[in-house]
């Protein structure tokens, strides 16, 4: 393949030489203020953008702030509540051990007169004996003789005490007999 070669118009030589002719120097010279506006604007824009996002970044932290705070007061209200919870079941249960304890108190009152009214005290006599009267075995012992004696008096009494005469008669009376 072969070069192909033009020739260029004077214009173009002149353009190549540095010397352009008015018209095009006036394009030139408005392309190159445009190109200066464009800059300008195009920093403004990163200006105006640099300084947007500044504040989205400031609000943005304003915000988490924010944020943080109420998850803070959050936490301090639930703390709150969950102490005053605490507090009144600790309270509850304060009024549930001072009954149970009153209570207690009675049942052992009405213990301590119960065993008082039944027992009787028996001490130890550092002699060998024990410290029960022999008037009070004695009245036992009586007592019981007395009560064997009353109910063998009685059973006695109830049972029917029967006779020969008369069994034959009252089944003779009856109608019943061996034979029946």
């Amino acid at each position: 393949m072969g070069f192909i070669y033009k020739r260029c118009p004077e214009s173009a030589k002149d353009l190549e030489q540095g010397n352009p002719d008015s018209e095009l120097n006036n394009f030139l010279s408005s392309l190159e203020d445009q190109q200066q506006q464009l800059e300008q604007q195009l920093d403004k824009q990163e200006e105006q953008i640099q300084e947007l996002w500044e504040e989205q970044e400031q609000q943005l932290e304003d915000q988490q702030q924010q944020l943080q705070q109420h998850e803070q007061q959050i936490q301090q209200l639930q703390e709150e509540r969950q102490q005053r919870q605490v507090e009144e079941q600790i309270k509850l249960l304060q009024e549930q051990i001072q009954e149970l304890q009153g209570r207690q108190q009675e049942l052992q009152g009405l213990q301590n007169t119960a065993q008082s009214q039944w027992e009787i005290p028996i001490k130890y006599n550092p002699r060998g004996f024990w410290n029960v009267k022999l008037s009070d075995v004695g009245a036992w012992f009586f007592g019981l003789v007395v009560l064997v004696f009353l109910s063998a008096i009685f059973l006695s009494l109830a049972s029917p005490t029967v006779t020969t005469a008369a069994a034959p008669a009252a089944e003779i009376g009856s109608g019943a007999g061996p034979g029946a």
